[in-house]
């Protein structure tokens, strides 16, 4: 197969990681009612604005991932429309942001590396991780921490090899999200923005955002068993021992 037919094949399989993107971000339900985080507030301690500036933080990452495969997207099909090489946008890394003696700026080779693959694999486990998680804990899922009218305590499907299996998925999602958007034959790696101001600039602020999401996931943990523990009491305490693990089955 061709490198031209490669390039093609990346098309549908960009369209799926921006639809796994918008899966694993985008809350399933509408936020929890004033009243349902306040009590949650109440019993942990937790602040209120820690759930909005997390889900703002959410919100923010899939704008990002969004973007870099609109670019990417963008970039495939103008060079296929005017068969002609692939061209890096200047908006980034014009003539004065970019060190003119490489030639991957001028001509990138945006293609389905094994990086690429990889990466792609993660965002897909990760969303689909995501979605199951939303399905089974129903109405009770939101991005805001909160105890629900009517909470009920979930132990099956993806809850019973771990308790946040959600978080899982958002872990890997990210992972999968760095690896494929910023790996070999992307648009980032191949158009050299690590090099250009604005293209650095934003390069720190999407790790910072995931670096963000992961510490507030493993904060946030101890919280949500704490909670859960005191509303469900001995159930909770049965669940926990048969599932001992938070993430990963035998290892955290």
């Amino acid at each position: 197969m061709s490198i031209f037919s490669l390039v093609i094949l990346k098309i549908p399989l960009l369209l799926v990681s921006s639809a796994c993107d918008h899966v694993a971000f985008t809350a399933p339900n509408p936020s929890a009612q004033s009243e349902e985080r306040a009590k949650y507030d109440v019993k942990t301690g937790a602040s209120e604005k820690g759930s909005f500036h997390v889900v703002r933080a959410a919100t923010t990452l899939r704008s990002f991932i969004h973007a870099a495969n609109l670019l990417e997207l963008a970039t495939i099909i103008r060079s296929i429309y005017h068969s002609e090489p692939q061209q890096c946008m200047k908006t980034f890394h014009g003539p004065h942001y970019i060190r003119d003696w490489s030639p991957s700026f001028v001509e990138p080779k945006i293609q389905i590396s094994a990086q690429f693959l990889t990466g792609f694999t993660l965002m897909v486990l990760g969303a689909s991780l995501r979605a199951i998680s939303y399905r089974y804990l129903g109405k009770n899922f939101t991005f805001e921490l909160a105890v629900r009218k009517e909470h009920k305590l979930v132990t099956t499907g993806p809850y019973y090899p771990v308790r946040h299996p959600s978080y899982t998925g958002a872990i890997l999602f990210m992972a999968g999200a760095i690896i494929s958007q910023m790996g070999h034959g992307s648009y980032w790696s191949e158009c050299g923005l690590w090099h250009g101001a604005w293209g650095l600039i934003l390069g720190l602020v999407y790790v910072a955002l995931i670096a963000y999401v992961v510490v507030v996931i493993f904060l946030r943990m101890p919280n949500e068993d704490a909670i859960l523990r005191e509303e469900f009491k001995e159930d909770w305490d049965a669940w926990a021992r048969r599932t001992p693990y938070r993430l990963i089955p035998f290892v955290h």
